[in-house]
């Protein structure tokens, strides 16, 4: 072998060993590229996480505010308020339902493929759908005409902001698979007429088993306003001011 042919060789091995002693100075260092696919999913985890949080502490802020505040329509309207129970745990059910079919389909499919079947074929947001019955079943449960119309609106106003940026990053990925999704299912309230069903599903047993567990703490959730209003009236909790 002659000394042209073995100088391009040489080069290449003293570049592709120079890039192996940069990458491991920066292992060392900490200081490694990040790739720039990684980025999004990183947001989108802080922003879910977070998400969540506000959910959850906007919930044990309602408890708190019903544990010492009598309902107006269980005196005055103890029907209606009856009604309104009884409204609240078939919403309630159906948002329970549909947050356990949407996590059949999407559960560790969601960030490898673009999910378009089932209850992704009505909406292309179920699980927010579902979280907004959920979240609405319960203030109808809990009595509270004024509570359900603030909660359901505060629900609603941070989905429409959050699936803005979630759509965005979509389209990034999945490009013209995406838009000619978004011409067939709406964004957030179903349609009927564009569903769609796959002969089967595979399902992601650790990622359905941790979102159905979610679900599972909605149950005991609807037996607590019943709750609450029988301790009031036995006295065991204070009423320091009345809930419309």
């Amino acid at each position: 072998m002659t000394e042209e042919s073995t100088a391009p060789f040489s080069d290449s091995s003293n570049e592709s060993a120079a890039m192996t002693m940069c990458v491991a100075a920066a292992e060392v260092t900490g200081n490694v590229p990040m790739d720039p696919r990684v980025a999004p999913a990183r947001r989108k985890h802080f922003r879910t996480k977070h998400r969540l949080l506000a959910s959850r502490l906007f919930g044990c802020l309602v408890v708190l505010f019903m544990l010492s505040g009598e309902n107006y329509w269980s005196e005055q309207a103890p029907v209606l308020h009856a009604g309104l129970y009884l409204f609240g745990c078939v919403i309630g059910g159906l948002g329970a339902f549909g947050r356990v079919w949407a996590l059949a389909h999407i559960a560790g499919r969601k960030r490898a493929e673009l999910v378009t079947d089932g209850p992704y074929s009505l909406c292309r947001n179920p699980i927010y759908v579902s979280s907004l019955l959920l979240a609405t079943g319960f203030m109808l449960c809990a009595g509270s005409i004024i509570l359900t119309i603030l909660t359901s609106v505060s629900f609603y106003a941070l989905y429409a902001f959050v699936l803005r940026k979630e759509e965005c990053e979509l389209e990034a990925v999945h490009g013209r698979a995406f838009l000619r999704y978004c011409e067939k299912a709406p964004s957030f309230w179903p349609r009927a007429s564009a569903y769609q069903e796959a002969q089967s599903v595979t399902i992601c047993s650790a990622a359905f088993r941790r979102g159905a567990w979610t679900v599972a703490l909605y149950m005991p959730l609807i037996g607590l306003p019943p709750l609450i209003c029988a301790l009031h009236e036995v006295g065991a909790l204070p009423i320091l001011y009345t809930i419309y």
